[in-house]
């Protein structure tokens, strides 16, 4: 923390090509046993039409704390055991209980900043701590309490404490209530604040593991609240999407529109991870197949929300409980799979010619082509894709006669999986006498006499 004090500012002083709205440093100098001087170059703007504290108005002056942040290489768990040993939480704990209103008033503003802080004391305790997450999931109900209060701050809010909460911790997310996964969505509907659908996204696949309970009550939620799906489907819709991608809209305003919308379809591929059947036939519904395929096909999409569609898309239509008779019949699939191809193509040719240690961007393409890309080829082509009788005759430069077929059953596919588990058993305890005597052919059906 650094003290600081804001010499008097008239209201002309603001400095030249300063962005509306903006904040920024002018001098820093030392000021005798008071701190250092910082000048605002234009009076403070705040997001939202709160009240702007006595010493940060124009021409005030006054003592002001400043956050310096820093970032750290990982958690303190240390650190992190130490406060919980002292109690650090339950203190934290007490002062939530402080009255605030709805809205930030002049006489509360106070009040705010210690309850902010000490959301922000809770969240670094229980981020990768898993004691104390599980000490902190009664204080749920008076963190979703906090929420519609406005304690945001850029570093902090109620939500991300219970995402620190509920992070990874499978047991908790599976006893949250109907009523508090409804109230996110609620939220969510009327602010389209991406920390709500991040939160959701926590609640469907903690640790990597999907919970089939929360898949199928959130995505009833989204259902009854269309709102709250912001999709931007259609002519139109995608029209004022690409306006606002042009205008870095996700960047420029991380609270956004934009940023809302590329969370929600990492929301939605979440919800499907698994076999869900109910959860992947209420998906279906609210994202078709044609629409999906339109979406993918965008020019200039970010890569952050190209890359959950094609998730959207594996999870939803591909990796399914059931066989989806679409995918089979779609006319749209093959242009839609061979550009993603061709992206990996284009990717594998430029490679020898990029720096993936120094260079954000190719990286995050690899990671796209590797964790995304790939493993949806390699669904499709390998269960989905296979040549008619008919079609072995015919020339390759005529792709669009060929149709997707689905080459196994699931019970096929169960029981070659079921083969396999079998024959490694045996091979790891060098007895294959009471087993299967060779691995099993593609698709055999192959039964174990091991006992059990």
């Amino acid at each position: 923390w650094v003290r600081a004090v804001q010499p008097p500012l008239a209201e002309g002083e603001a400095a030249d090509g300063a962005p509306d709205g903006a904040a920024g440093c002018g001098s820093a100098t030392g000021a005798g046993g008071v701190g250092a001087v910082l000048v605002l170059d234009k009076p403070l703007a705040l997001e939202w039409d709160a009240p702007v504290p006595t010493e940060l108005r124009a021409g005030g002056t006054g003592e002001v704390w400043l956050m310096l942040l820093c970032y750290s290489a990982g958690y303190n768990l240390d650190m992190q055991v130490l406060l919980r040993n002292l109690g650090a939480h339950k203190l934290a704990l007490r002062l939530l209980s402080l009255p605030v209103a709805d809205k930030p008033v002049a006489s509360e503003l106070q009040t705010r900043a210690v309850l902010r802080a000490a959301y922000r004391l809770l969240k670094a305790m229980a981020s990768g701590f898993a004691q104390l997450q599980a000490e902190l999931v009664p204080a749920i109900p008076t963190f979703v309490a906090h929420i519609e209060k406005r304690l945001v701050a850029y570093d902090i809010s109620p939500t991300g404490t219970i995402s620190a909460t509920l992070k990874d911790n499978r047991t908790a997310c599976a006893l949250v209530s109907v009523e508090t996964i409804r109230h996110f969505v609620r939220l969510a509907s009327r602010e389209h604040a991406p920390r709500f659908l991040h939160f959701l996204t926590l609640l469907c696949v903690p640790g990597g593991e999907p919970v089939r309970r929360n898949q199928t009550l959130i995505l009833q939620a989204l259902a009854d609240h269309e709102a709250a799906l912001l999709l931007f489907a259609g002519h139109s819709g995608r029209a004022a999407r690409a306006l606002l991608i042009q205008a870095d809209d996700h960047v420029h305003h991380p609270r956004g529109r934009l940023a809302y919308h590329i969370e929600l379809i990492g929301l939605l591929a979440a919800l499907t991870i698994g076999e869900n059947a109910a959860a992947e036939g209420l998906m279906r519904e609210l994202v078709p197949l044609p629409e999906l395929v339109d979406q993918v096909l965008s020019p200039g999409l970010p890569l952050a929300l190209r890359a959950n569609y094609v998730r959207l898309f594996d999870e939803a239509y591909l990796r399914t409980a059931k066989p989806v008779r679409e995918v089979a019949l779609s006319e749209e699939l093959p242009q839609l799979i061979g550009a993603i191809a061709a992206e990996l193509a284009r990717f594998v040719e430029e490679l020898p010619f990029l720096n993936l240690a120094d260079e954000l961007e190719p990286r995050a393409v690899a990671s796209y082509l590797c964790c995304d890309v790939l493993p949806t080829l390699a669904i499709y082509f390998g269960e989905w894709w296979t040549l008619p009788p008919a079609a072995h005759a015919v020339s390759t430069s005529r792709p669009g006669v060929l149709r997707p077929t689905r080459r196994r059953s699931n019970s096929q596919r169960s029981a070659r999986r079921s083969a396999t588990v079998c024959w490694n058993w045996c091979r790891r305890r060098l007895d294959r006498r009471r087993c299967c005597r060779r691995r099993p052919s593609r698709g055999a059906r192959t039964r174990c006499s091991r006992p059990g």
